[in-house]
C-alpha cells in the first residue's frame, strides 16, 4: 500500500471570517495555490520551501496568486546558489506574464530575484485534459465554470481516481463528469453565496452524495466560515492531513 499527504495549509475564501487562505501541499513537495498569506502558512506547517518542486494556480485571481512573490524571494534568498534547483508551475493562460508582473511589482526588475526566477522558474500554461507525471501517479488538468480560466486537478493510479481538487466553480457538467469517475477523495470550493460563481456543501450534500453513491468523502475548502461535519462532508482545518492511500 502507498500514500500521499495532503497537508491542509489554509481553507479560507476570498471573503472569510478570519480563516487563512485556501491552500495545501501533496508530500512537501506539490503546492497548490499561492494566496496572500502564503509564506505565514507554510512557515506555521514547517514546511521547508526548498522542497517544493511544483506549484499548480488554478486560477488568476488575487487569493490565490498574491502570495507569490514572497515565495519567490524567499526562494531566492534560500536556495540562489543552487544551480540545479527548478520549479515547475502550472496555470492558465497568461500564468508567466501575470506572475511575472507580481514580481516586477512587488521588488522590481532589477532585483536579483527576478532574474533568478527567470533562471529557475519554468511557468506552464495548462489546457483541458493535460497530463502531468507526478511520482508514480498522473495528474489531469479539467477546466471548470468560473469568472476566469479555472483549472482543476485529478490525481489517478492507473485508472482509479484518487484525489480531485475543485477549486473555485459553480456546479455544473465539469464538476459532474468528474464526479462520475468516483474519485476516492475530493477537495472541493464550498464557499457557497452566489451559485453562479462557487458550490456550496449542500451541492455535495444533495447532489454529490448522489452521484458517487457514498463512496467519496469530500472535503470542503475556500470556505466563508467552517462548519460542521456531516457524514462524508467534512470541513477542512488548517493543519489537518489527509492521508490518501492506494495499491
Amino acid at each position: 500500500m502507498k500514500e500521499i499527504k495532503i497537508k491542509i495549509l489554509g481553507n479560507g475564501g476570498c471573503l472569510n471570517k478570519g480563516l487563512p487562505y485556501n491552500s495545501f501541499i501533496i508530500n512537501n513537495d506539490f503546492l497548490f495555490e499561492s494566496p496572500p498569506d502564503l509564506m505565514l502558512s507554510l512557515n506555521k506547517n514547517k514546511i521547508d520551501i526548498s522542497k517544493i518542486n511544483n506549484l499548480f494556480i488554478s486560477h488568476l485571481h488575487g487569493d490565490h496568486i498574491f502570495g507569490f512573490p514572497f515565495l519567490i524571494i524567499n526562494l531566492w534568498i534560500l536556495i540562489n546558489n543552487q544551480q540545479d534547483y527548478s520549479l515547475n508551475i502550472y496555470g492558465p493562460p497568461k500564468i508567466s506574464q501575470t506572475l511575472s508582473h507580481l514580481v516586477e511589482m512587488a521588488f522590481s526588475t532589477n532585483h536579483p530575484c527576478y532574474s533568478w526566477m527567470n533562471n529557475s522558474v519554468r511557468f506552464i500554461e495548462i489546457d483541458n485534459n493535460m497530463k502531468l507525471n507526478y511520482s508514480d501517479l498522473e495528474c489531469y488538468f479539467f477546466e471548470l465554470e468560473h469568472i476566469k480560466f479555472t483549472y482543476g486537478l485529478k490525481i489517478k493510479n492507473k485508472s482509479d481516481n484518487i484525489f480531485t481538487y475543485f477549486a473555485d466553480t459553480k456546479w455544473g457538467s465539469s464538476v459532474e463528469n468528474e464526479l462520475k469517475e468516483i474519485p476516492k477523495y475530493v477537495l472541493a470550493d464550498m464557499n457557497g453565496g452566489n451559485p453562479d460563481l462557487h458550490m456550496s456543501k449542500d451541492d455535495f450534500t444533495i447532489k454529490g452524495s448522489d452521484i458517487t453513491k457514498g463512496k467519496t468523502i469530500f472535503y470542503g475548502t475556500h470556505l466563508s466560515d467552517e462548519f460542521d461535519d456531516i457524514e462524508n462532508i467534512k470541513c477542512t482545518k488548517a493543519g489537518e492531513e489527509i492521508i490518501v492511500q492506494y495499491y
